[in-house]
């Protein structure tokens, strides 16, 4: 009946930490973003900010809920300029991995810039 005492010696002498699993570096945001789901069943749509973002994923804070494995589709204001002066967007497409009530993390399967409408003003 050595197997508690072994792992309470274990426990008390290793502590715990948190391995980082991810292979991507991911890079802290604050940009404006719109989302909806896929999902023709359940159709969600809101808007909130990205938190952080990787070239394999992103972290969105969010008031509406979306559930993990919902298939979504987020437009992420980019703040930098395309020729310096065509506003541009990142689309990204790819399922939830993660969620809670005010947050969901996307693991991305497609991504591109696009050009959005709007005017930019130029600064001399």
């Amino acid at each position: 009946m050595n197997g508690p005492i072994i792992l309470e010696r274990l426990s008390a002498k290793v502590p715990f930490e948190p391995v980082e699993r991810r292979v991507k570096a991911r890079y802290e945001v604050y940009l404006g973003e719109h989302h909806h789901t896929l999902n023709k069943k359940h159709p969600s749509a809101g808007t909130g900010v990205v938190l952080n973002l990787s070239s394999t994923g992103m972290l969105v804070a969010c008031t509406n809920e979306v559930r993990v494995g919902e298939p979504v589709e987020v437009s992420v204001d980019w703040p930098e300029l395309l020729n310096g002066n065509v506003l541009l967007q990142l689309v990204a497409s790819g399922k939830v991995v993660r969620c809670d009530p005010s947050h969901f993390a996307i693991a991305f399967q497609h991504h591109e810039f696009r050009t959005r409408r709007g005017r930019t003003e130029q600064v001399h």
